[in-house]
């Protein structure tokens, strides 16, 4: 069960939101509960030592909901039934990237230090492949933010999911073809010890672990 919780990660919160909006209690007692989830995920995580800048995203973004909705319910409740998914991919992307501007290391390389022995942590290959791995999917997380300000159905909810949905093959392709073009040589890792892991030693699930 414990596995379970930690491969899911802060997700639920979102199905959790839209199930509590949905009954018809509003924004505001959905936007509690989302944030009710991701504050619990981020501190159980928290003391396992496997919170991650994402996890930190989603509980932010309900979090700082929660209290537009306290502050303009109105304009709370556009956002969330307008923008919903340019609003939380921008946040993912602001908590992702930001802090590599600032001199902090790769987002993925958190999920890849999972399967990754520490001497090579500070290995280039690893270090390399994850800085870009974490500029790809700020780009995802930037489009899929951009696709959800149409006004369609589509472009608001599908397209978005299709473009982070691309980063599953990207996570598996990209590490060993950056290696092969650079004539890196990444370190192998150990065999995974969760079902999230890939077995890849860069190969990260930001999505969903």
């Amino acid at each position: 069960m414990k596995r379970i919780f930690f491969i899911a990660g802060p997700w639920p919160a979102i199905i959790v939101f839209w199930l509590v909006c949905w009954s018809g209690q509003g924004f505001g007692w959905a936007a509690m509960a989302g944030a009710a989830y991701a504050a619990f995920y981020v501190c159980v995580a928290w003391r396992e030592r496997r919170a991650t800048r994402l996890d930190y995203g989603v509980a932010l973004f309900f979090v700082i909901g929660l209290g537009i909705m306290l502050w303009k319910p109105g304009f709370g409740g556009l956002i969330f039934k307008s923008c919903f998914t340019t609003a939380l991919n921008t946040t993912l992307l602001l908590t992702a990237i930001l802090p590599m501007i600032w001199g902090a290391e790769s987002f993925t390389a958190a999920f890849a230090r999972r399967t990754t022995p520490p001497k090579y942590w500070d290995h280039p290959g690893f270090i390399q492949i994850n800085v870009l791995l974490s500029l790809m999917w700020g780009g995802l997380f930037l489009l899929a933010a951009l696709a959800g300000l149409h006004q369609s159905p589509w472009m608001q909810w599908t397209v978005p999911y299709l473009l982070i949905a691309l980063g599953y093959p990207l996570n598996k392709w990209f590490p060993g073809y950056y290696a092969k073009r650079k004539s890196v040589s990444p370190p192998q890792p150990e065999a995974p010890t969760d079902v999230g892991a890939t077995g890849n030693v860069t190969a990260v699930n930001p999505v969903a672990r």
